[in-house]
């Protein structure tokens, strides 16, 4: 009996031995490979970029390029300070939202001068126009991704 029972410790042993190595290959493999894909894209990046409080938004160190715009109309606001909007290059009146079907979906950054909310219509005056200063990534409720510019009016 000493022997059967000797061998059988003997495997519950060497059992927990390989499940524990198995494990520690497992995580660090996996930890690894994680950091492998992480270091890819953060190579990647072209442009210096400064990080956001909102999931999906880079902002750029200096300002872009201008985005052409007569009217701005909100449709959907992600706090006191960003929106989704829709802006065209031409000025409609305020009851006429079909004709913002083509128009160019941004995210509008308040710079304090008004109050952010759904269905806001601004109007960019003489002198105003819409400048990128990043780009906002994210998911449509159809599970689409979108990459939208984030726009500053200055």
């Amino acid at each position: 009996m000493k022997g059967r029972f000797g061998f059988f410790i003997l495997g519950l042993f060497v059992g927990a031995v390989l499940t524990v190595f198995i494990y520690l290959s497992y995580s660090f493999g996996y930890l690894w490979f994680e950091g492998r894909q992480n270091n890819t894209v953060e190579t990647k990046t072209e442009t210096p970029v400064v990080r956001n409080q909102i999931d999906g938004l880079t902002m750029f160190e200096t300002d872009g390029a201008t985005i052409p715009a007569l009217q701005i109309r909100v449709f959907q606001t992600l706090g006191a300070n960003y929106a989704l909007a829709q802006s065209t290059n031409e000025r409609y009146s305020y009851s006429s939202d079909y004709n913002y079907l083509n128009a160019l979906t941004i995210m509008l950054v308040n710079n304090g001068e008004y109050s952010i909310y759904d269905d806001l219509k601004i109007n960019i005056t003489d002198g105003k126009k819409l400048v990128q200063i990043g780009t906002y990534r994210y998911q449509t409720v159809d599970k689409q991704w979108k990459t939208v510019p984030v726009v500053e009016i200055k």
